[in-house]
């Protein structure tokens, strides 16, 4: 999703955005708004989420795309040597499978990779809102024994 006035070094995901320099390198990740530090870490630990889920439906599709192209292969080889008989309409089917295979593999591939970029992104920004929260440390008394 691009907004006017943005150029095409800057990624959007829900609320959250990277800004990327000429040559890739993040510059800078943050929020829209400034709102409590706590709200920030659930937002960004619920667009973690969604982004897992992209992670997940990318590798489904990839492994679904590699079985067509197997098949597709295979129907091509079966018929270049003569095990099935030839049939246009099957050589076809089984050349868009392997060309549609790949497409779809490429695709997904790339998404999965810029996904799981953003999530590193993301879960860098989460540890160091993290570290800036007032946490207090629990059991710091000794506890003995005996």
């Amino acid at each position: 999703m691009r907004v006017k006035g943005e150029d095409a070094n800057t990624l959007y995901f829900a609320n959250l955005h990277v800004n990327r320099g000429p040559a890739g390198e993040q510059n800078r990740f943050h929020m829209d708004d400034d709102g409590d530090l706590r709200e920030q870490v659930l937002h960004i630990e619920a667009h973690i989420e969604e982004l897992d889920d992209v992670i997940e439906s990318c590798r489904k599709f990839i492994l679904v795309s590699k079985a067509g192209i197997a098949a597709g292969g295979a129907l091509i080889l079966a018929i270049s040597i003569g095990a099935v008989g030839f049939d246009s309409t099957v050589m076809i089917g089984a050349l868009a499978a392997v060309i549609g295979g790949t497409v779809v593999c490429g695709s997904n591939t790339s998404t999965l990779k810029q996904t799981m970029t953003a999530m590193k992104a993301a879960k860098a920004h989460r540890a160091g809102l993290i570290s800036r929260l007032d946490l207090r440390v629990v059991g710091d008394r000794e506890v003995g024994w005996g």
